[in-house]
């Protein structure tokens, strides 16, 4: 669905103190973001191939992403080696965002940064792993997300479940697995904390006004299908989302320490 650029840079901005230009970097050519297409969401050639044809495909004259470049005042290319195919490259998918000298390179740089965010919810149509995915591209787009100064990562970014994609702190929780000898598939440990969530959801609300999402079939939870499922985890301050994160993966740590399931004592825990 189209969203008007002035709507992409709401008031429900981050509070803490943003970046600023020096003289010297208000120039054109300064790469402001690069947002990274990881292996969980463009998982071989036909995906990286579809989301390629759909940001470079010409509309009335032009594609996505001279549009979003128009509007933005920046740069914004997608980078691939034309020389390989998408099997080989998907790991390097990635799309750049260039100030182009305008007054006001950092409004025009998350303006592109959002208008992209937007396209791959369209796109993968809001899929419960978006809100992974937003964590991704906030955690390599520094610029516009400084550095958590928790130890569980806490990130100020947009919510893409929330109904306008509000600013707060989010965090998320993996799941522990184990991988099958056979099939090599990843066959998550889950269960415990289906029994425990409506628990655990009233006890942050009220304890930490933080909110929760859990996100996989394996969770009882949203459908995902695209990456690991996951918990979500949004509040209004990065404190009570880092307090948040560690009551739950406590929660996790205590049932696998005495777990007799069949997953053991020690299951791996999944990254991102």
């Amino acid at each position: 669905r189209a969203r008007s650029p002035s709507s992409l840079c709401s008031a429900n901005q981050p509070s803490h103190k943003q970046t600023r230009f020096s003289h010297s970097n208000r120039g054109a050519n300064k790469i402001l973001c690069s947002i990274n297409f990881p292996k969980w969401l463009v998982p071989g050639s036909e995906a990286g191939d579809r989301l390629a044809d759909a940001m470079s495909e010409a509309r009335n004259g032009l594609s996505f992403l001279d549009t979003v470049s128009r509007d933005s005042n920046c740069v914004v290319r997608l980078q691939t080696n034309n020389s390989e195919s998408f099997c080989r490259r998907y790991n390097r998918f990635h799309v750049t965002i260039t100030s182009n000298g305008g007054s006001d390179p950092l409004l025009g740089g998350r303006i592109a940064k959002e208008r992209i965010e937007n396209f791959l919810l369209d796109n993968f149509r809001h899929d419960g792993s978006q809100g992974r995915m937003f964590y991704t591209i906030a955690k390599g787009a520094k610029l516009f997300h400084p550095r958590p100064r928790g130890i569980h990562g806490a990130i100020n970014q947009r919510d893409p479940f929330s109904r306008h994609s509000q600013f707060g702190w989010i965090s998320i929780v993996e799941i522990p697995f184990e991988v099958d000898p056979y099939s090599g598939r990843k066959q998550f440990h889950g269960d415990f904390l289906i029994k425990r969530k409506h628990d655990l959801k009233s006890r942050l609300r009220k304890e930490l006004d933080c909110s929760l999402k859990f996100c996989g079939e394996e969770l009882d939870g949203v459908r995902v299908r695209y990456g690991d499922p996951y918990v979500w985890i949004r509040g209004g301050r990065e404190e009570d989302v880092d307090v948040a994160f560690g009551i739950i993966d406590d929660e996790i740590r205590c049932h696998m320490d005495g777990c007799r399931c069949r997953f053991g004592a020690a299951p791996k825990r999944s990254i991102f």
